[in-house]
């Protein structure tokens, strides 16, 4: 009976730490760092870049707005020339972001 209890506990808890964010790469179970592009690169380099992020936890709470709108506000962007994302998680705690350059 306490191997079952054991069982349960472990299985539980893999489901929950493993977090909501994806990336194209897929989720990692325990840690996950990546980078990525979300649409085609601009020809011209852009001095400025505007992030917007959204979190998980546990796959019990979310929150966050990870739009290209709220990147391009919070990068003061009227024409984007490019886009990428950063997804991270660690055991539970994840992140996706949207990143925007332009100008």
């Amino acid at each position: 009976m306490r191997h079952a209890a054991v069982s349960i506990i472990v299985c539980f808890g893999l489901v929950l730490g493993t977090g909501c964010v994806q990336s194209p790469t897929g989720p990692g179970l325990i840690y996950m760092n990546v980078k990525g592009p979300l649409g085609p690169a601009g020809g011209t380099e852009t001095p400025k870049k505007g992030q917007a992020c959204a979190r998980v936890l546990f796959h019990l709470f979310a929150w966050g707005d990870a739009s290209i709108e709220t990147a391009k506000r919070n990068g003061g962007i009227t024409e984007v020339t490019t886009l990428d994302h950063e997804s991270f998680n660690l055991i539970g705690f994840g992140s996706f972001c949207t990143n925007v350059y332009g100008s």
